[in-house]
């Protein structure tokens, strides 16, 4: 009977380690998981930060643009109104 109980403890013990095998891979496992999640995180991160400066440097480009249009039109303006005045001194030239 001695030798049974210590064959039962021999097993059960045997049972525990491999329990204590099984575990301690699943925690490697997910602890590589979880280490793999955490670079997919860290690359979206960069791509944020990376797609936020071509978003401010757009915005930049597009003030910018905007100002330029405005000047543009403003000379569009002054045009016109230099050929009005020339127009005007042309029939008024004609006239007298």
């Amino acid at each position: 009977m001695a030798f049974q109980t210590s064959t039962t403890t021999m097993g059960a013990s045997s049972m525990v380690s491999n329990d204590f095998y099984a575990f301690r891979d699943n925690v490697d496992s997910w602890i590589k998981d979880f280490n793999g999640q955490l670079q997919d995180i860290q690359s979206v991160a960069s791509n944020i930060d990376e797609t936020v400066d071509n978003t401010n440097h757009n915005y930049e480009l597009i003030q910018k643009m905007q100002r330029q249009m405005e000047e543009m039109q403003n000379e569009v303006k002054t045009i016109k109104l230099m050929q009005l005045l020339v127009l005007k001194r042309s029939n008024n030239e004609k006239r007298e």
